[in-house]
């Protein structure tokens, strides 16, 4: 085991630090492909924050791997901006 403090993270920081909303987040849990939560009390849980920065870590690599030098020049541009109808 690491010497390092194992951090907790609640819901609403997991769903920040994902950008996946709560009903997605225990989708994904219940077709186990996110982390499990861990039952902290009988009210309460949280994630393992190690856990979940792998699960992130392994979606970058597996969606840049899945990049063809086609789709990275496309997803490299900088977006456009849209203009505003007059009278907005």
């Amino acid at each position: 085991m690491s010497s390092r403090p194992i951090r907790m993270l609640r819901l609403p920081q997991v769903i920040d630090a994902t950008g996946l909303g709560k009903t997605k987040i225990y989708e994904l849990q219940g077709q186990g492909d996110f982390p499990m939560r861990v039952k902290i009390t009988a009210h309460s849980v949280a994630w393992v924050e190690e856990e979940v920065q792998a699960w992130l870590a392994a979606r970058i690599q597996r969606t840049r791997s899945d990049l063809s030098p086609e789709t990275t020049a496309i997803v490299t541009q900088p977006a456009r901006r849209r203009r505003r109808k007059p009278g907005r």
